[in-house]
């Protein structure tokens, strides 16, 4: 056996199982990927159906492939086995894909003709004006050529509809809608534009964390006045529907847009508070009452993609913590966009929150920490960077991995994004704590209520005149010309070299990085 075989045959035999898994995940999203752009390979996916779907169904493809894994761990020679691995994942995530993207075909026929579906409203209906609202419409069933309220045909994917704004439609509302079927864009396979509503059908029960977060909501409108209101609910539960046009628009400009919604950062500061607090007393103790705050956090704001990501993070974060253990952000960035893109193909294939949720997350998770070490390393810096700075780095690095996607899906970026987040978001955790405690003090004690409001009242004011300021500045938002993905991929590219560059000058491999984020 040559050295170089040596070598190998050593790397592979050492290889952690937490890294053979991540292989495995790799390949399975590449193989989701490649169909992406499915509705120009239809004609190789149909002749690739026999080997993709064995069976006509792709669990037999992923039962095969599978077994074949297997029979590669055992039989060939460990050097083939990551290869072996990541060609199963691939096709594993060949036959996923090729299953809901056939599944997704039935909306074809109705493209620019009458549409009739009854299904459930997923999330809080955005109010853009008076006239009209928003929803975004889930477990659909097909009601074609039936008589309103009929046994309907359960199909795939989710529909975007602009329905009459005074419609009553609540989160967890089963609604019926008819009307001329558009084409769909992200994750929608279709939209609907001024759709006739048929009928409304409550909950019978109705959704108890939503009618429990409005009650919350009325509660805190009585000590802190709007918009400033609007802006606290956004911190804690991702109701943002309240938000004034003009405040909506002025986050947007400046970067802001991520505090206002259910993500992954509100989620961050409230489990290492809780951990921290009940942590005091015992490891369990911090771990189970983060676990519980995790639970109800996503239960109040509804599992968008950015929040499974953020739930499976902060969970595996806290179980590792728990039991004394480390994992390297790479493997945990990797298993968990698999895991949730194994859930749902179709984030990887147009969902904005997923992708940026994605890329944020990476960006905190290993390029922070490189670039807080080089930093170290050029300053001298014996001790780590305070909290301001970490956050400047922070929130530089989640900015820099999410402009390239940014620059492809919207063709604009923020100028004064990274100012703003400075002077905003260390005050988040502070309005976070004043919001809920003047929200619950309003069950018990007015006064108090009254008092604390008063304060986050200031704070809340304070952080929407910056917004504001900022906002109307010139060139704060520059708008792009069209950016391929081509181009997307070669940012990409550069950014890796730069990172692979920092922690050689640093001489760190980014393994211990904070990975509750």
């Amino acid at each position: 056996m040559t050295m170089a075989h040596q070598q190998r045959h050593t790397a592979a035999t050492s290889l952690h199982s937490s890294w053979r898994v991540t292989v495995a995940f790799i390949g399975y999203m590449v193989g989701v990927g490649a169909l992406a752009g499915a509705h120009q390979l239809s004609q190789l996916l149909h002749l690739l159906q026999p080997v993709l779907m064995p069976g006509g169904s792709y669990l037999w493809g992923a039962m095969l492939w599978g077994l074949l894994a297997v029979c590669g761990v055992v039989m060939l020679r460990p050097w083939k086995l990551v290869w072996t691995i990541a060609l199963c994942g691939l096709l594993c995530g060949l036959s996923h894909g090729s299953f809901a993207y056939q599944q997704r075909q039935w909306i074809v026929p109705y493209r620019g003709d009458m549409l009739h579906v009854r299904g459930v409203v997923i999330e809080d209906p955005s109010r853009p004006d008076a006239v009209s609202q928003t929803i975004t419409v889930h477990k659909l069933e097909l009601l074609d050529n039936q008589r309103a309220g009929g046994q309907g045909r359960p199909v795939s994917g989710d529909i975007w509809a602009q329905i009459d704004g005074g419609a009553e439609v609540k989160r967890g509302d089963t609604i019926e809608l008819a009307g001329k079927a558009y084409p769909g864009f992200g994750t929608m396979v279709a939209s609907l534009r001024r759709p006739k509503v048929l009928a409304i059908s409550h909950q019978r029960h109705g959704d108890i964390m939503a009618e429990l977060r409005d009650d919350f909501a009325a509660k805190l409108g009585r000590v802190v006045e709007q918009p400033a209101a609007a802006l606290g609910l956004g911190f804690l539960t991702g109701m943002k529907q309240a938000l004034p046009r003009d405040v909506s628009q002025a986050l947007q400009i400046v970067g802001l847009t991520h505090i206002v919604v259910a993500s992954g950062y509100n989620l961050t500061i409230l489990v290492r508070f809780m951990r921290a607090l009940a942590g005091r007393y015992s490891r369990f103790a911090g771990a189970a009452f983060g676990f519980v705050l995790m639970i109800l956090f996503i239960m109040l704001a509804g599992a968008s993609p950015s929040m499974l990501r953020a739930g499976l993070v902060t969970g595996l974060s806290l179980l590792l913590w728990y039991v004394g253990r480390s994992i390297h952000p790479v493997v945990l960035l990797v298993v968990t966009a698999g895991i949730t893109i194994l859930c749902n193909p179709v984030y990887l294939w147009g969902d904005a929150s997923w992708l940026l949720s994605m890329t944020a997350f990476a960006g905190v998770t290993l390029w922070a920490p490189a670039f807080q070490a080089v930093i170290q390393r050029l300053l001298r810096l014996r001790k780590e960077p305070n909290a301001v700075l970490r956050i400047i780095i922070e929130t530089g690095s989640a900015q820099l991995l999410t402009l390239p996607i940014s620059l492809y899906i919207f063709g604009a970026v923020s100028l004064v994004a990274l100012p703003v987040n400075i002077l905003v978001l260390p005050l988040v955790p502070l309005a976070m704590a004043l919001v809920f405690t003047a929200g619950l003090a309003g069950y018990v004690w007015a006064g108090l209520s009254l008092l604390v409001g008063r304060f986050a009242q200031i704070l809340l004011d304070y952080m929407l005149l910056v917004a504001h300021f900022f906002s109307q500045l010139p060139q704060a938002q520059l708008a792009t010309p069209a950016v391929p993905l081509w181009f997307v991929g070669v940012l990409y590219s550069g950014l890796i070299a730069i990172l692979l560059l920092c922690q050689r000058v640093a001489g760190t491999s980014g393994a211990h990085a904070n990975l509750v984020v």
